[in-house]
């Protein structure tokens, strides 16, 4: 069984890669401090009927024609749950100050961790983007470009 497991785990596609935030918390003097946020459309593992692709925004979107593995001009920002003002009931917004520093607990299965041949230097760097009101037409590639102020101010830890 294991090597069938192995041989599976060899050759999936990058598509079967994905993240998600599970819980927003602020972080002030290493004390975590305020209660618990979620994103907007969160839907919790723990609830009856969860399965991955609830929560996945997979980008680039797989696509077996053109099985392309790099952003385009005409990818959204926003996963389709969160294109809206919707948060879920048992799991409010994070409140947080101007400047706070917050801590992002994510679900990853690899892809940021994982080397997979045929990507770009730079692959699988995670970047978070917090915005109050959500445009449903909003492009990435409006915000890729200049993700160089983001990094900068991430590389410090503070948003």
């Amino acid at each position: 069984m294991h090597w069938l497991f192995i041989l599976l785990a060899t050759f999936l596609d990058q598509s079967f890669s994905h993240s998600w935030n599970e819980q927003l918390t602020v972080i002030t003097n290493g004390i975590f401090t305020g209660g618990n946020g979620c994103s907007r459309g969160y839907i919790a593992r723990t609830d009856p009927g969860f399965h991955d692709p609830m929560m996945q925004y997979l980008l680039p979107p797989p696509d077996p024609i053109t099985n392309r593995k790099r952003i385009n001009s005409t990818d959204l920002l926003y996963a389709p749950t969160q294109r809206t003002r919707n948060q879920t009931t048992n799991c409010p917004r994070l409140q947080a100050s101007p400047g706070s520093y917050i801590v992002i607990e994510y679900l990853e299965n690899g892809h940021v961790t994982l080397l997979l041949l045929g990507k770009p230097p730079g692959a699988g760097i995670m970047y978070v983007f917090g915005m109050v009101l959500p445009d449903k037409k909003e492009i990435l590639n409006r915000y890729y470009s200049e993700l160089w102020i983001v990094r900068e101010v991430t590389e410090e830890g503070n948003f």
